[in-house]
């Protein structure tokens, strides 16, 4: 995990995209307390990426992360509705059309 937090910050360009897209992977299935470090820096790059495509990377991590502990028989519920509700921030807060568009299709 510490690999993903550190690469995060330090990559540019695609390969940013790319480390964005692994970290919302690698959280998939890991514990409580990983899943909990992890979001915060996925919501982030969500709110914060300068380039489009990093925004949609963390909110798309984000909102597969949701759907897989959705899944999972054995996923506190709280630790859900704090995934959603991250997701649902980082979608309201974008201000650009076309991502808002995009947007929509996380709305399941």
């Amino acid at each position: 995990q510490d690999f993903f937090e550190e690469k995060m910050y330090r990559a540019s360009g695609y390969t940013r995209y790319n480390v964005v897209s692994n970290y919302g992977e690698y959280l998939k299935g890991k514990n409580e307390q990983m899943v909990r470090r992890g979001v915060p820096t996925l919501e982030e790059i969500a709110l914060t990426g300068t380039q489009w495509w990093e925004r949609f990377a963390g909110v798309k991590a984000i909102y597969d992360l949701k759907k897989d502990l959705a899944k999972a028989k054995n996923t506190d519920s709280a630790l859900l509705d704090y995934v959603a509700l991250v997701l649902e921030k980082a979608i309201a807060n974008e201000k650009d059309e076309k991502l808002i568009e995009r947007y929509k299709m996380f709305n399941n």
